[in-house]
């Protein structure tokens, strides 16, 4: 399309002036109503490359807006009037006009005013590029620095909040519906932020799937400042190309002035990656302890490679009993970081970063290996020889040579792989039944059976289990929590997993009375602090020797 000059005048003779002085590579329109022109100026399809305003017909407002949605410090915006004053003129410079044309003047002036601001603009482009998003319509994360700085400069006794919004799961939306419907999706939220973009809200794309905007407001209650951005938001919802899909919203309030935008949007940043994944929380506000959360966090990303060549992590092993003998029948496999520093790091620290990041497979592989090699010395010392359960991730899974990667460890300790049994919880088999089946079934193929964690936590069924490679159901530690009040679901649960052929487990038992419940209910397998706590390598050592001379 050819590049486009918008003309806004009710005036015909200057409208003449102005086609007559364009350059010839530029299209004069003007078409675009005055109630119209934000819209169809911010749309890159439409090739604006700059307008031409009647004072008599737009504010100092619209000149503000223009600016700012544009994205651009030398985005030509020329407004005209007749015989127009200094302090007038100096009116609109200040508002963000590039030039101020007092008419009447002869057209060569006309014309050199007007090529100097439009080979200007073209000129910065060709350096710096674009300074809003080329899919959205919206501010680029640089141009948004820019310009929320200048609102910052503009009103510095007004208060402000900044707000980062993430779609939950974008990358399951692109898998699923595929990448076109995905940029549907973040164009027609753009769209919808654009929409919002005013003297006192301004938005940008900040990248990928999230979007920042910051609010200018007078005080006032959270809600009452929030509501405007956060309403938009819900409704849009209603219209967008996919369904049920869930924004999460990180909030940065009280601005501190002095800070620079960038570090605000870190703020933000921190408060949305703190509900992700976080079911019903759609919300979150920054506060002091994410900034320790965070240094925390980058502390442990830091060290982790260094902690897994230095052998930190150290392998526990917590025992199973046979309910009905008390037998011990096999262990799970726990992974603890002992650091030299900070001392007994707990997994709960570290073990949901490293799902993020994807070191979790390095890791899972550390502890297959190091139970193989565990295996094979309890068997030369003559110890009893028990099964162990190592649990495996989603990205375990999803790896290519993960199938491999559990084959060969077993082969070359000479491990049977009946001894080596996998748990995955039931949040992440169920989350993507029909991609991880396959390669589960994979698995079950080279003897290993196949462990469901923390059953009941989710929302699945024994019926649909009973479709899904799965050999052992471990209840999750909440049943026997409260195992008085929920007997009879409990009870009913073991029937039917047994019935579809399922052993079970239950974790987390630690009084006589949870295994006597338990013991009557036919439950196959007791894991807790009843039988002990876990154990490091040596101490499950001594306790095999001891349930050795036992017998």
């Amino acid at each position: 399309m050819m590049k486009q000059i918008i003309v806004i005048t009710e005036d015909a003779q200057k409208e003449e002036l102005f086609r007559r002085t364009a350059r010839s590579d530029y299209s004069v329109n003007a078409g675009v109503a005055l109630w119209n022109l934000i819209e169809y100026c911010r749309d890159p399809e439409k090739c604006v490359e700059g307008t031409i305003l009647d004072a008599g017909m737009v504010s100092e407002d619209t000149v503000i807006q223009l600016r700012r949605i544009m994205g651009h410090p030398l985005f030509p915006i020329v407004v005209f009037g007749d015989e127009l004053s200094e302090s007038e003129q100096g009116k609109w410079i200040r508002s963000g006009a590039s030039e101020v044309l007092s008419l009447p003047a002869s057209e060569e002036l006309v014309v050199s005013r007007l090529t100097n601001v439009i080979a200007l603009y073209a000129m910065s482009k060709s350096l710096t590029g674009r300074s809003y998003d080329d899919l959205t319509g919206l501010y680029t994360r640089q141009a948004f620095y820019h310009f929320a700085e200048d609102m910052i400069r503009e009103q510095p006794q007004a208060q402000y909040t900044l707000i980062i919004s993430d779609i939950e799961e974008f990358k399951m939306i692109n898998s699923r519906y595929g990448e076109e419907i995905g940029d549907a999706l973040l164009r027609y939220v753009g769209k919808s932020l654009a929409a919002m973009n005013s003297k006192d809200i301004l938005f940008a794309r900040y990248g990928g799937d999230q979007f920042v905007g910051l609010l200018r407001h007078s005080g006032g209650t959270d809600m009452e400042n929030e509501a405007p951005i956060l309403g938009g938001m819900a409704m849009m919802k209603k219209y967008a190309p996919v369904e049920n899909f869930e924004v999460k919203f990180g909030i940065y309030d009280e601005v501190d002035h002095e800070l620079p935008i960038s570090m605000m949007c870190d703020r933000a940043l921190m408060a949305v990656r703190s509900i992700k994944h976080q079911y019903g929380r759609t919300l979150a506000k920054y506060n002091q302890r994410m900034q320790q959360q965070y240094l925390k966090e980058q502390q442990i990303l830091e060290c982790m490679e260094q902690a897994l060549s230095e052998k930190q992590f150290q392998v526990y092993y917590q025992p199973k009993h046979s309910a009905q003998t008390e037998e011990l029948i096999g262990a799970e496999a726990l992974v603890r970081w002992i650091h030299p520093t900070y001392g007994f790091m707990s997994p709960g620290d570290f073990i949901p970063l490293f799902e993020k990041n994807g070191f979790i497979s390095k890791l899972d592989h550390y502890v297959w290996e190091k139970v193989c090699e565990d295996l094979t010395k309890w068997k030369r010392l003559g110890l009893p020889v028990v099964s162990v359960s190592v649990n495996a991730s989603r990205r375990d899974l999803l790896q290519p040579d993960f199938l491999k990667k559990i084959r060969e460890p077993a082969e070359r300790f000479g491990v049977d792989p009946r001894l080596v049994h996998m748990e995955i919880t039931e949040s992440v088999y169920m989350e993507d039944a029909e991609l991880l089946a396959p390669i589960v079934r994979e698995v079950q193929k080279l003897g290993i059976r196949i462990e469901l964690d923390d059953f009941g936590a989710g929302f699945s069924s024994l019926g649909i289990l009973s479709k899904l490679p799965i050999d052992v159901i471990k209840l999750d530690i909440s049943f026997v929590r409260s195992l008085e009040q929920q007997e009879v679901v409990v009870e009913s649960v073991i029937r039917m997993a047994h019935r579809l052929g399922f052993d079970v487990t239950a974790e987390g038992v630690e009084t006589d009375d949870q295994l006597e419940l338990l013991r009557k209910m036919n439950c196959d397998c007791i894991q807790g602090y009843y039988y002990s706590k876990p154990l490091p390598e040596s101490g499950f050592k001594e306790y095999l020797g001891s349930y050795e001379k036992a017998e």
